[in-house]
């Protein structure tokens, strides 16, 4: 926490501009949700990355679940969203790209909005590795910002879900039996 309150003070003292970023993918639902936390979490944690939200444009295996997923995880809730602000998307392909823009010198663009697959190079390392935790209101927040169906679990028991990946894993995870 000191070092994110050091570089809050050293990007103001020297007036380095935020980044605006976003999360942009066309893989699965989960690859993009957690995609898209990994920003969220970021821009949370650095004072220089302003998360703005753009829904879920494809998907690529469930491609008929596009309204749904937007509107039951509704990850844009207390975010600016592409479409209320004046931006030009610019796709950004280099994975670490999110760390260059935080720690080194990025000139970011004030009418671009960088979007990246994920911001996993920055949040899922040192330093911000250990700080995600003080973020897990804010994403709950967000999750419960919107009700939930009852999914069937129940709060007095340990309860168990299982996600079974099949089909595009391929051979050298699950066989087709």
């Amino acid at each position: 926490m000191i070092l994110l309150l050091f570089l809050t003070y050293i990007f103001g003292a020297v007036g380095i501009k935020e980044c605006a970023i976003t999360s942009y993918g066309k893989d699965g639902f989960g690859h993009q949700v957690e995609g898209k936390l990994s920003c969220i979490m970021a821009s949370e944690l650095h004072p220089r990355l302003k998360y703005v939200h753009i829904p879920f444009e494809s998907f690529e295996h469930t491609p008929d679940l596009l309204d749904n997923a937007n509107a039951f995880i509704n990850l844009g809730y207390g975010s600016a969203s592409e479409k209320d602000c004046n931006f030009t998307r610019e796709i950004r392909s280099q994975s670490s790209w999110t760390r260059i823009a935080a720690y080194e010198e990025f000139d970011c663009k004030s009418n671009i909005l960088y979007a990246v697959d994920n911001c996993w190079d920055l949040t899922y390392q040192l330093p911000m590795v250990l700080e995600l935790d003080s973020v897990r209101s804010h994403l709950q927040k967000i999750y419960f910002s919107t009700p939930k169906p009852n999914a069937g679990f129940h709060n007095d028991v340990f309860n168990i879900a299982i996600h079974i990946r099949r089909g595009d894993s391929g051979n050298r995870q699950l066989s087709s039996k």
